[in-house]
């Protein structure tokens, strides 16, 4: 490992914090590879993403159509919830939870004025978009859907000192 010199070209020893648990996986730094991993998610209630909404969104759409959409900021899985209930008189509402548009939650069907919560464990990667979409079976009545989330908490690295 070279030694560490100050801006003025002073010798300073070696930096104690050069380790490859304080850089990032793969990357090099002066000859010292990382193995440093980024936090991960674990679903659970821990931490909710901003992208979160209570606010009530209603469908007439008789195929599944895109409602809602959070992006999330870790890898790892999730906690996905939503409450969907169908306050016509006919009729069923669907609800189904999508990532980047592919659809990975079981379809939930309401045919109940009141509103059953429902979740599913999703695995991400950071970035991904997690949405809800909504439909209902015969356009004249419609899909109620209300208090969407995303939760998860995450295992942290340890904190570096050095990272490039």
């Amino acid at each position: 490992m070279p030694d560490i010199r100050d801006h003025g070209g002073n010798y300073g020893g070696r930096s104690p914090n050069l380790k490859p648990e304080n850089i990032k996986r793969d990357v090099n730094i002066s000859g010292v590879i990382g193995t440093l991993d980024p936090a991960t998610a674990i679903a659970g209630t821990g931490f909710m993403t901003s992208g979160a909404s209570s606010s009530l969104v209603t469908a007439r759409d008789t195929t599944f159509t895109k409602y809602k959409e959070i992006k999330v900021p870790v890898s790892g899985q999730i906690l996905v919830t939503f409450s969907l209930s169908m306050p016509g008189s006919q009729g069923f509402s669907s609800g189904k939870i999508y990532k980047n548009g592919i659809p990975v939650g079981a379809e939930r069907l309401s045919g109940s004025g009141s509103y059953t919560v429902y979740s599913e464990l999703i695995t991400v990667s950071k970035n991904d978009l997690i949405q809800l979409y909504l439909k209902h079976t015969d356009g004249i009545g419609y899909a109620a859907a209300r208090d969407y989330k995303v939760e998860y908490g995450y295992t942290a690295p340890p904190a570096p000192t050095v990272i490039q």
